[in-house]
């Protein structure tokens, strides 16, 4: 188990601007998401193709956001994410990746978290 790693990964989309069903991926590693972050694992996600690092955004180091190229610069201005959607992802020393599970150990109680912060699960895949 690598127990210094936790991600939070959220697609927040919306849906006056991008439906989810209609948004064309890309699949990155997560050692891209992170953006060197990490020590590599064998772990790829789904992002919206359009999106990219957000750079220079006021967020603690374990922290890394993704959105459309032209959101960037007024968040990073205003502190405000933006309504267009972005995808987020933090690390954490709580929980760990169980490779021989290939799931989060945090991953059971993922989906009820979520849903009391808010948020919802549009879509879900592993290979």
């Amino acid at each position: 188990m690598i127990s210094f790693f936790r991600t939070g990964i959220l697609a927040m989309l919306d849906a006056a601007s991008l439906n989810a069903a209609d948004v064309e991926m890309k699949t990155v590693s997560i050692d891209e998401f992170f953006a060197g972050q990490l020590q590599p694992l064998p772990l790829k996600l789904d992002i919206p193709k359009e999106y990219v690092h957000a750079k220079g955004l006021d967020v603690g180091e374990s922290y890394t956001y993704w959105m459309l190229p032209q959101a960037i610069k007024p968040a990073a201005e205003t502190g405000d994410l933006p309504v267009t959607g972005y995808v987020w992802g933090k690390i954490s020393l709580d929980v760990g990746y169980l490779a021989e599970q290939k799931k989060f150990s945090h991953e059971d109680g993922l989906k009820a978290e979520l849903a009391a912060a808010g948020h919802e699960i549009v879509a879900q895949k592993k290979a």
